[in-house]
């Protein structure tokens, strides 16, 4: 058991036992394997949420737009259909 996530990841790559990590942690640490398929209860959707007087400012455009690109660029990441090798 932990309450920190980071320290988690180090006892599991370390052999301690294992634990549920989202895809895109999981699958971006070469130390770790997969063991089983993405558990689909556990699925949600994201949202990129901004104030509504903010929303079109340039500074918050911007990141929201990185943010967007990044996760489409990386959507297999994301949806645990793609394990790095």
């Amino acid at each position: 058991r932990g309450n920190n996530t980071h320290s988690v990841r180090e006892l599991v790559a370390a052999g301690a036992g294992l634990s549920i990590f989202p895809c895109f942690v999981g699958d971006s640490d070469p130390r770790l394997v997969r063991v089983a398929q993405p558990i689909p209860e556990l699925e949600t959707d994201q949202w990129i949420v901004t104030h509504h007087e903010e929303r079109h400012s340039p500074p918050v455009r911007k990141v929201a737009d990185r943010i967007t690109a990044l996760m489409r660029s990386h959507q297999p990441l994301f949806r645990g259909e793609t394990p790095i090798q």
